[in-house]
């Protein structure tokens, strides 16, 4: 279990990133960046991988803050 905690830390880390580079660009572009059509489609996406019936039932919820952390770096990463 501590070695999966790791690697769940290391990916969140790594989404942060990418977030952070994603963030960058939409400024950039002058693209909006809440996007609610494509973080419904990363809440099904996520929702269709989770097979643990617990899990399931809370993944939604999980995920949301999640998305609402990357939210915050889309919206205040420096460039």
């Amino acid at each position: 279990i501590d070695w999966l905690d790791t690697q769940i830390a290391c990916l969140l880390n790594e989404r942060m990133k990418a977030a952070d580079q994603v963030g960058k660009i939409k400024r950039t572009v002058k693209q909006d960046v809440p996007d609610q059509s494509r973080e419904m489609s990363v809440l099904n996406q996520v929702e269709r991988i989770i097979q643990h019936p617990i899990l399931k039932a809370n993944i939604s919820n999980i995920y949301r803050e999640i998305i609402q952390e990357s939210r915050t770096c889309l919206l205040y990463t420096s460039d």
